[in-house]
């Protein structure tokens, strides 16, 4: 995907060109670990226009691409603090497999977003907000709200 050359790396933008074409699941794989490679690339300054470019290229994809591409982009993202919100909470309203590194681990979900999943999303998504390490008062007033013994449970054992 990437051609080298003397002073740096170059993006290959046919090859990129020639994956968004492709429709097949094998390609959409590879465009999104390219796309999510490119995003969390340490060494590779991003502008604010590029970033939001990759965001919303991820977020158009997560939908085209199978379960183990979704739920690796989902372990990938959880921990990630410049993760882009919008494909974060895309994410975390996924199945409940893809969604649950997400709703434990990510910093980037405010409390509204938890609030309007624990809501609106089932027993899973809501076991996996009471296992947060962080659960503010807001968030935890919502979970005692689904009245789900399992889910006060977990939020009572949560340290």
């Amino acid at each position: 995907m990437f051609a080298e050359s003397q002073a740096e790396s170059v993006l290959d933008v046919d090859a990129l060109l020639r994956l968004a074409r492709d429709r097949s699941a094998a390609a959409r794989s590879d465009l999104v670990e390219i796309i999510s490679d490119l995003f969390f690339d340490q060494d590779r300054i991003l502008s604010e226009r590029e970033r939001a470019t990759m965001s919303d290229i991820l977020r158009q994809l997560i939908h085209d691409v199978e379960i183990s591409v979704r739920k690796h982009l989902a372990i990938r993202l959880s921990d990630e603090p410049l993760a882009p919100s919008e494909l974060v909470y895309a994410l975390a309203n996924d199945n409940a497999e893809i969604a649950h590194p997400i709703l434990m681990r990510s910093d980037v979900l405010k409390d509204a977003q938890l609030i309007e999943i624990i809501r609106n999303r089932d027993l899973e998504h809501q076991l996996s907000v009471a296992m947060r390490a962080s659960v503010s008062e807001a968030v935890s007033g919502a979970l005692v709200e689904t009245s789900e013994v399992s889910v006060v449970e977990r939020l009572l054992a949560n340290p």
